[in-house]
């Protein structure tokens, strides 16, 4: 379980931020000192305008700000998802429905779907990884699921994996519309990526947390 990553990243960011404030402290120096440089050797009879000097010390202090700025958020942005990776990190060892893939690994796999209120009846299909139809399961108004049970159309068993899945509805004869369906998955594993929360599952793959609809306590 990667959850010490994040806290490390936390303590890299403020080294990283107190390295950048001391560096605009020296870069400070150096521009006062490259004022007065500027000042002692200005024309006396074609002296400097007050206001430039203003002018210059107010675009450094500009960019000085915003530098300061951009770190803060860095900062809270580096603070929330650790907090995103640590309101997961319980998942581990449970199961967590995700939508539109179905995995079978030698026992019956349970598909959570249902029909819209205006459909006679409908079919989860189990598609290969090619996109092809492997399998096709009937399901009726008022079913909350239907299992399969690893074979294909032909009555040959599939090889153990993830397979993606969806329902089709009809009306009569008319086909109404394709629709999501959701399936239970083992966490084994919760680690971060771009900034957002992954869980690895028990079957190798790996998804992003906010595509998780029910948690299994």
């Amino acid at each position: 379980m990667q959850v010490g990553g994040p806290l490390q990243s936390q303590t890299d960011t403020n080294t990283n931020t107190n390295t950048t404030a001391s560096k605009i402290s020296s870069d400070f120096e150096t521009f006062l000192k490259m004022l007065t440089a500027q000042i002692s050797n200005q024309d006396p009879l074609n002296p400097i305008d007050a206001s430039d000097y203003s002018t210059q010390l107010a675009t450094f202090s500009g960019v000085e700000q915003q530098v300061l700025t951009n770190d803060l958020l860095r900062q809270i942005q580096n603070k929330l998802t650790a907090t995103d990776l640590v309101s997961v990190s319980h998942w581990v060892g449970k199961q967590v429905e995700i939508p539109n893939n179905v995995g079978f690994f030698g026992e019956d796999a349970k598909i959570r779907a249902t029909l819209p209120a205006d459909a006679t009846h409908g079919k989860v299909e189990v598609l290969s990884a090619s996109g092809a139809v492997i399998a096709s399961l009937p399901i009726h108004p008022g079913d909350q699921s239907v299992t399969w049970d690893g074979r294909k159309t032909t009555g040959e068993m599939v090889s153990y994996g993830i397979y993606s899945a969806h329902i089709i509805s009809y009306d009569g004869e008319t086909e109404l519309e394709t629709g999501s369906v959701y399936s239970y998955h083992s966490v084994q594993e919760v680690s971060l990526e771009d900034g957002k929360a992954v869980l690895g599952l028990a079957d190798g793959n790996y998804v992003y947390s906010d595509m998780v609809t029910a948690l299994k306590i």
